[in-house]
């Protein structure tokens, strides 16, 4: 496969895994709603919790993809731009988007990604303040207080160690990793 069929075909993987991350954020998101207004309409607290399972899938996936993406994003960049015709698309994306995040408006959120992932975050304390909305009205509420607080807590904590870990992958330590190793397979050093 000549560097210019490996580019394309490496680019539409991207592309693919994009779109594949778009279709599932839209999937979780609905699932999410549909979960929440079954459980409003039935005063149920309980069922209103069940998205955060969803969620957690969610947020996992965006982490898994990104790492695939940067990887990809790499290989090009190390090894087929310099013998393609194309003119260095992935190493001027990494560059734009270091000099992006000296931007205060990106350096906030490190990049597209952690923001992209506060909507399913959001969407899960909207799920846990709903329950305690269902439970207060619930004649057994101190028995259900409990569940309600622990999924904050984990929630909350569960949405740290994601932002964070999409931060790790958003920087330039994993893809420093992948630039060593692709130069270390490039030249036989195992």
């Amino acid at each position: 496969m000549s560097p210019d069929q490996e580019f394309d075909s490496l680019r539409d993987e991207l592309l693919q895994l994009t779109n594949r991350q778009l279709n599932l954020v839209t999937f979780t998101l609905t699932v999410s709603v549909i979960l929440i207004g079954f459980a409003i309409n039935n005063s149920d607290g309980v069922i209103v919790l069940a998205p955060l399972i969803l969620l957690a899938f969610l947020l996992n996936q965006q982490v898994a993809t990104r790492r695939g993406i940067q990887r990809i994003s790499t290989y090009i960049s190390c090894c087929l731009e310099a013998q393609s015709n194309y003119m260095g698309w992935e190493t001027r994306v990494n560059q734009l988007r270091k000099k992006s995040l000296g931007n205060p408006v990106f350096r906030d959120f490190g990049s597209t990604q952690p923001a992209f992932a506060l909507l399913p975050i959001v969407t899960g304390i909207v799920c846990i303040i709903v329950s305690y909305a269902i439970l207060m009205n619930s004649s057994i509420y101190f028995l259900l207080w409990i569940l309600p607080s622990i999924a904050l807590v984990f929630w909350i904590g569960y949405s740290i160690s994601i932002f964070l870990r999409l931060r790790l992958a958003e920087s330039d330590n994993p893809r420093n990793e992948y630039v060593k190793a692709w130069e270390d397979i490039l030249t036989g050093d195992n």
